[in-house]
């Protein structure tokens, strides 16, 4: 934890989300882009936060719209937005990004894959942790 916080202090949130930004169409950018945001906000409350504010949550989601083919950058998008979807404000977030349509259009076009499978239902399960949530995410 204490190196998620000095990556984070570091600028590492704003370097990932420029390096995502320039190279959109590269899909081993996106999906180590999502990957970093999974592992910086993994039991980060304090980085799920950073992550949002930052602009995080709409790059994984605008990465996992590009590259809906690619199953392995969808599958670290699902791990990415489950991780971030255990803060409230980011389950809101995630919602009003489309991102809840993005897990589900994952799931279904990479039925074939258990890695998208078993971190799409988790993303869900997050996601669909709170009623009053749900209805402000949409």
């Amino acid at each position: 934890a204490e190196n998620q916080v000095k990556v984070a202090e570091a600028g590492g949130i704003e370097v990932v989300i420029g390096a995502m930004r320039s190279h959109e169409c590269r899909p081993r950018v996106q999906k180590a882009g999502c990957s970093v945001f999974f592992n910086l906000s993994f039991q980060s409350a304090e980085n799920k936060i950073k992550v949002r504010e930052a602009g995080g949550i709409e790059c994984v989601v605008l990465a996992m719209r590009i590259h809906r083919r690619d199953a392995r950058v969808q599958e670290e998008g699902c791990c990415a937005l489950g991780t971030l979807a255990v803060n409230a404000e980011n389950r809101i977030k995630v919602g009003e990004a489309g991102g809840i349509k993005i897990v589900v259009g994952a799931m279904r076009r990479h039925e074939g894959h258990s890695g998208v499978q078993e971190a799409g239902w988790r993303a869900m399960r997050k996601l669909a942790v709170n009623a009053v949530d749900q209805v402000k995410a949409g």
